[in-house]
């Protein structure tokens, strides 16, 4: 884990978060300090495979274990 990161929350699964998420990651911030919401599946699924992060449906759980 990369010190002084806890969980990060992303609100929606398109080109935004995806770009921020891209440059978390290269910076080292590990998948397992990620999450992300969004209705909609096929980003979701595309970011779940491509980071192995956790994703799901619910934009207030997210936000919740956000730090």
């Amino acid at each position: 884990m990369r010190h002084g990161f806890g969980t990060v929350a992303f609100i929606g699964a398109g080109n935004m978060a995806s770009a921020m998420i891209k440059g978390l990651v290269s910076a080292g911030v590990l998948s397992h300090q990620l999450l992300v919401s969004s209705r909609g599946e096929i980003n979701l699924q595309r970011l779940h495979q491509e980071y192995g992060m956790e994703v799901m449906h619910n934009n207030r759980d997210a936000a919740s274990r956000a730090d």
